[in-house]
């Protein structure tokens, strides 16, 4: 939400939230594997995953070249507001 009352375009709304959810998780690597979250079966997984990355990227630019601004926002208000209704009732 933040981001959309900063101002910031789709582009720059979506390219902000990948680097900041890039170094979260980044942050997150050390602390997974030394409780024993990251392991052979999970490296596994993740490899045959991996191949969804690109299609799932090229996916991705084709629908935001063709979403208008205004849906935008109104589709990432809707995702927050689902998000905190779940946080709430939980």
């Amino acid at each position: 939400m933040y981001l959309l009352s900063a101002g910031f375009r789709k582009l720059g709304f979506l390219g902000t939230s990948a680097f900041f959810f890039l170094i979260v998780n980044t942050s997150k690597l050390p602390f997974s594997a030394g409780l024993g979250l990251i392991d052979a079966d999970s490296l596994l997984l993740d490899a045959a995953l991996v191949l969804f990355v690109v299609p799932g990227a090229l996916l991705g630019k084709w629908a935001v070249t063709r979403i208008n601004q205004r849906l935008f926002e109104q589709l990432v208000i809707a995702a927050t507001v689902v998000g905190g209704l779940q946080l709430l009732l939980r």
